[in-house]
């Protein structure tokens, strides 16, 4: 350590106090740019719009949801009837239509009537099929906004660590520099360049593994936006306000998915209903009328002939064919039931870890912002004058500033964390988007 008595120490002292000043001085200046503070661009309700505009699973689920209408209108309706045209008893030794009394031309309908409650069962069970794609049509909206909002948030979040690391390197370049010179007067040990140098070079790696980072979240948010990332004003979004644990759990049973499985299930049980009907008889009718041409024995023009028919089936063998379709029908209702009471519980363990680190994250993120950050810069500044007067090793002031470094990296990965619980509250339990 350099003693302060010594020829010409004030004027060195004096350029060491200048020296560490002014790097901390530009480094507090850094400090002011907030993670959570927006630049101009695109804002993240503005993306939110965007990447449900062109979300393709949407348009798709849309459009199976008008396939399943259309589809109920058709099932609603008795079956196509049928027509026949043709002669009948034509002699086949003189292929004549009026020598025989039996011979006679055809038209014939017939119409087909399904079993039962058949045709209101299949549309009921097309429009409760429609109403189960319409809860996912909501839950992927939901889906979108939530990944969306997580690249946002982990893009911000890298975006910012990388503003910080850039800012240190800033910091700690001119005081590499100096060591450098100090120590080629002989002033510093080696030990202290070495420190530094490490340091120097330990920060740009971490800066270059945060720009990795940084083109991989790029891919996530170019995911759902059709807009190159310079253009979006990313920042981890400000705390939200919950109630109750139990407030949130209340809101479950609204949520898209549980709705879901409420029709699916509703579309099992009119499936069962659909099998019952096949213990039921299907009927047609069927009307012909006879064109016979010639004359009878006495000269008498021969009359037409008209017939119906009713026939109809005959479930007499139920059972390996009636039965087992009910029973199959059946186990499918109890897997949905069991599906959906696991899913519920799914669900609520995920709320209630999502609402624990919100609360969590948001506790610590307050203790940097109250205690944490302000204690680790006076640190800095205390290690800054121990060192300018010769009280400290140059080794004190680089782990301080290296200290009040992840001090920062600290409360926006706290923010970060409290936001992705924030998002994941707001899939749950949310209002819909």
């Amino acid at each position: 350590m350099e003693p302060s008595c010594s020829p010409g120490a004030q004027p060195r002292l004096g350029n060491r106090l200048i020296t560490c000043l002014s790097a901390f001085a530009a480094l507090a200046v850094a400090c002011l740019a907030s993670a959570t503070v927006a630049s101009a661009g695109i804002s993240l309700s503005e993306a939110e719009r965007l990447a449900l505009a062109r979300d393709a699973a949407l348009e798709s689920l849309a459009a199976e949801r008008q396939s399943l209408r259309e589809a109920s209108v058709a099932a609603g309706q008795l079956p196509d009837p049928r027509m026949r045209v043709g002669t009948i008893n034509v002699p086949t030794d003189s292929f004549s239509l009026d020598a025989e009394d039996m011979t006679m031309l055809e038209v014939g309908v017939s119409q087909m009537f399904p079993a039962g409650d058949t045709r209101q069962l299949s549309a009921r069970r097309n429009e409760l099929e429609a109403a189960s794609v319409e809860a996912r049509i909501r839950d992927r909206r939901r889906v979108v906004i939530r990944e969306l909002r997580f690249a946002w948030i982990d893009h911000a979040y890298l975006q910012a660590a990388r503003g910080l690391v850039e800012d240190q390197i800033d910091w700690l370049d001119p005081l590499v520099a100096n060591v450098v010179t100090r120590y080629g007067h002989g002033q510093l040990q080696q030990l202290d360049v070495v420190t530094t140098t490490l340091e120097q070079v330990t920060l740009r790696e971490r800066l270059l593994d945060l720009q990795l980072q940084i083109a991989e979240a790029d891919t996530g948010l170019t995911r759902w936006l059709d807009a190159p990332t310079g253009q979006l004003a990313t920042a981890i979004p400000a705390p939200q306000e919950w109630p109750a644990l139990a407030v949130l759990e209340s809101k479950l049973e609204a949520h898209p998915t549980q709705v879901d499985f409420d029709r699916r299930i509703d579309v099992a049980e009119a499936d069962v209903a659909l099998e019952r009907q096949r213990y039921r008889p299907e009927w047609e009718l069927d009307l012909a009328y006879g064109f016979r041409g010639g004359r009878g024995m006495g000269g008498e023009s021969r009359s037409d002939m008209a017939s119906a028919m009713v026939s109809f089936s005959l479930p007499l063998f139920s059972g390996k064919r009636q039965d087992r379709t009910v029973a199959a029908a059946r186990a499918a209702a109890r897997s949905l039931h069991a599906m959906h009471v696991d899913h519920q519980r799914e669900l609520r363990a995920e709320l209630a870890a999502a609402f624990a680190v919100a609360r969590a994250a948001r506790e610590i993120e307050a203790l940097y912002e109250a205690r944490l950050l302000a204690l680790g810069e006076q640190a800095s500044r205390s290690a800054i004058a121990a060192y300018a007067n010769n009280a400290a090793e140059f080794t004190a002031l680089i782990e301080t500033g290296t200290a009040l470094l992840e001090l920062k990296l600290g409360r926006i990965e706290a923010a970060a964390r409290r936001a992705r619980a924030d998002t994941t509250l707001a899939y749950l339990a949310g209002e819909a988007p």
